[in-house]
């Protein structure tokens, strides 16, 4: 979803025809109905020297070719692109990705794993054997997605889903071995990208992950609940003072943001310094299970 989104930053920047993807890699099951857009607001854009490039290196833009800062961009044109977006990807407040929305309400946990959490047990030494990682992308400890079950078990939502893409997580694991006891909750486990996007896009309420997968699934409701982990705790938090990650971009949906954190600081402070640079080995692997005191702040617009 970023390089869809520097795409366009860049395309406004340099007042051309926004020429997105016929087709969107990665979703075989989606074709847009609409994929070239003008979001210049003039009548006769450019296009002997607009930019072109693969949605790789739309990836990594930080500024536009005429040296506009993409950060900059967001804060002024943020709205326009959401909306391109969501036309481009049709997700309204009955849809997603062309896909109707279930009638039931939905409260989502996702909880990243797959590629930052490969590797096997040896089960000659009994040790544990991490595959390759992305080290940029430590889980978010299990104890911030209890507290965010426990919110929901007390909500009056239909279904609580929490979704994994396989069980390397050890808090996949550990929710696997209890969920079964948890009025409405399920686990949401291998299943296609296309079910998952849908029920994540169609929830009403959704805690999401390490990385910027959320970006594909927290674009149709105006006014759903998004939770986030705040990987440092901070004095007088509040909406005010506080500068929470992806912080803009969630607040621009419409949405209610509640950030949770560890009390006690310096719990905070040794679980950042020990999982920054992420090994997947067995000492970080224990850590995210470990039971980490949470609060939590509301943000809301």
């Amino acid at each position: 979803m970023i390089s869809f989104e520097n795409m366009i930053y860049e395309s406004i920047a340099s007042n051309c025809l926004i020429h997105l993807p016929p087709r969107v890699s990665g979703l075989p099951f989606y074709t847009p109905s609409c994929n070239i857009f003008n979001a210049t607001q003039k009548s006769s854009p450019r296009s002997k020297t607009c930019m072109h490039g693969t949605l790789e290196n739309f990836f990594y833009l930080s500024k536009t070719s005429n040296g506009k800062s993409i950060v900059e961009m967001r804060s002024s044109y943020g709205a326009v692109v959401d909306s391109l977006l969501k036309t481009y990807m049709t997700i309204n407040d009955t849809h997603a990705y062309g896909m109707a929305c279930p009638s039931e309400s939905i409260f989502s946990i996702h909880i990243r794993s797959g590629d930052i959490t490969r590797g096997t047990y040896n089960k000659k030494s009994g040790h544990y054997e991490p595959g390759h990682v992305h080290e940029k992308y430590s889980p978010f400890p299990t104890s911030y997605y209890a507290h965010v079950l426990r919110h929901a078990l007390q909500s009056n939502v239909d279904r609580i889903i929490i979704f994994c893409e396989n069980l390397s997580n050890p808090g996949c694991s550990a929710f696997e071995t209890f969920i079964v006891t948890l009025p409405r909750a399920e686990m949401s486990v291998g299943t296609s990208l296309q079910n998952d996007l849908k029920l994540l896009s169609c929830s009403n309420e959704v805690a999401i992950s390490a990385g910027t997968f959320f970006k594909a699934f927290t674009m149709r409701r105006k006014h759903i609940h998004t939770f986030e982990y705040l990987s440092l705790h901070t004095d007088g938090l509040d909406c005010s003072t506080i500068n929470f990650l992806w912080f803009e971009e969630v607040m621009r949906i419409g949405t209610n943001l509640t950030k949770y954190f560890m009390i006690d600081k310096k719990q905070a402070s040794d679980f950042e310094r020990e999982t920054n640079v992420w090994k997947n080995n067995e000492y970080q692997r224990a850590l995210i299970n470990k039971d980490f005191k949470m609060n939590s702040t509301t943000c809301s617009t």
